[in-house]
C-alpha cells in the first residue's frame, strides 16, 4: 500500500459554493489538524482488500454481478466496491494485526471527515483541488461523465492534488470514521474534530464513479447508514505509527 504523510496544519472546512447540494450542511469553520498523518494515496483497491480478508465483494469484479463491465480489465488495480462501513472497519482492523504491522507498530484506521478534507484539499481554498473550474475536474477523477463507462476505473490513472493523493473525486464515495449529523458543523470543535457522539448514519466522501460534478468536491458532504454496501462506496485508509 503506498502512503502519503499529510502535515499538521489548519483550514477552512465548508464551503459558500451555491452549486453545491446540500449547502446548508457546509457552513465554512476553521479546524485545525494537530498532527501529521498518513493516508493512502488511493482506494483501498480490489487485490489490497482480497489479500488482508481473503475475499472480494466488489460487484465490479471478475465474479462479481457487474462483471460484464469490467472485461479485459486488471480488476485488482480497481478499488474495492460494495463494502458496508463494517466491512471497511474489519479491514482496518485485519490490516493492523499482521505480524508485519505490528512489529512496526503500524495500527489502521479510516480518516475522520475533517482529515478527508483537509487532505482532499491539498492546501486549495477553492472548490477543487486546482481551482473552481469544472470543465478540469476530468483530469482528476471519474464521476458522471460518458468516459467513465457506468463503472470504476484503475486507481491512479488521473492527476494527483498537492499532497500525491489520487481519485479524491469520484471513483468510489469513501467511508470516514465520523458519524453524520447535518448540522454538525454548527457546533463542530474547531481542533481536530472527531463527528458526533452517536448516530444513524456514517460520512461518505469524494462522490463516486454515476456522481454528478458537484457531488465530487472537497466540501460535499454525504452519508449511508453503516450495514450499506453500495456498488459505487469504498474507502481509504489512514496509518498511524506508534
Amino acid at each position: 500500500m503506498r502512503l502519503a504523510e499529510i502535515p499538521a496544519g489548519a483550514f477552512e472546512m465548508g464551503s459558500q459554493d451555491r452549486r453545491l447540494p446540500k449547502q446548508k450542511t457546509l457552513t465554512p469553520h476553521r479546524v485545525q489538524i494537530t498532527t501529521s498523518f498518513w493516508i493512502g494515496t488511493h482506494e483501498v483497491t480490489q487485490g489490497e482488500y482480497h489479500r488482508v480478508l481473503g475475499s472480494n465483494p466488489s460487484q465490479f469484479s471478475q465474479a462479481g454481478g457487474l462483471r460484464d463491465r469490467v472485461r479485459g480489465v486488471e480488476t485488482d488495480r480497481l478499488p474495492v466496491d460494495s463494502v458496508s462501513w463494517h466491512d471497511a472497519k474489519e479491514f482496518c482492523l485485519r490490516l493492523t494485526q499482521l505480524p508485519a504491522e505490528r512489529q512496526k507498530g503500524r495500527s489502521y484506521r479510516l480518516p475522520t471527515e475533517a482529515e478527508w478534507e483537509y487532505a482532499c484539499r491539498g492546501g486549495s481554498k477553492k472548490t477543487w483541488c486546482y481551482g473552481n473550474e469544472v470543465k478540469t475536474l476530468r483530469q482528476y477523477g471519474w464521476y458522471r461523465r460518458r468516459e467513465t463507462m457506468q463503472r470504476t476505473h484503475i486507481v491512479g490513472e488521473r492527476r494527483s492534488n498537492r499532497f500525491g493523493l489520487y481519485d479524491m473525486y469520484g471513483n468510489v464515495w469513501e467511508w470516514c470514521s465520523d458519524f453524520y449529523e447535518a448540522e454538525y458543523y454548527s457546533h463542530s470543535p474547531l481542533v481536530d474534530p472527531q463527528g458526533p457522539s452517536q448516530g444513524f448514519s456514517r460520512v461518505i466522501r469524494g462522490g463516486g464513479w454515476d456522481s454528478p460534478a458537484g457531488n465530487c468536491t472537497n466540501a460535499n458532504r454525504n452519508s449511508d447508514p453503516p450495514q450499506i454496501a453500495d456498488q459505487d462506496t469504498g474507502f481509504r485508509v489512514v496509518c498511524e505509527v506508534k
